[in-house]
């Protein structure tokens, strides 16, 4: 008999058929029988784990069976990227701040003054915001791990 079947068996043999179980005590007597199979499965793991034959541990052989077996991998593939994408942000303030000084300059003249220079610093400015958004999209391991 297994574990599960030896426990569940011994339960109902005091809590129906012998009744030595008073009903207010059955839900802690099922708590208890819970707890009980919870460890020797625990222990019956370990013990399996710990053996020099196993290739892998029983949870992983577990999830290759049940084909849900997702290998633990890291994922940040942004970390080559994060050079780039501030190169790319440096350059985009560049141009934002060369413009708005560009439209300062030449604020006098017809066409800059046709086009309303604080329209055009607001499109400066606008263009700053959006390329300070790349920031907080290149997430690197070293700057947010927590587990250090």
């Amino acid at each position: 008999m297994s574990v599960l079947d030896k426990e569940v068996n011994e339960y109902l043999v005091r809590a129906v058929v012998d009744g030595s179980i008073p009903e207010e005590d059955k839900e802690g007597e099922r708590l208890k029988t819970a707890q009980t199979i919870t460890e020797q499965w625990e222990q019956i793991i370990r013990a399996f784990d710990s053996r020099g034959d196993t290739v892998a541990p029983i949870l992983e052989t577990y999830q290759r069976l049940r084909g849900v077996y997702v290998p633990n991998e890291d994922r940040n593939y942004l970390d080559d990227f994060r050079p780039i994408g501030l190169a790319l942000m440096a350059f985009l303030w560049a141009l934002a701040l060369g413009f708005g000084l560009w439209v300062y300059a030449k604020r006098e003249k017809t066409v800059v003054k046709a086009s309303q220079p604080f329209f055009l610093w607001l499109i400066c400015l606008g263009t700053m915001v959006m390329a300070a958004s790349i920031y907080p999209s290149l997430p690197s391991s070293e700057l947010f791990a927590t587990n250090q």
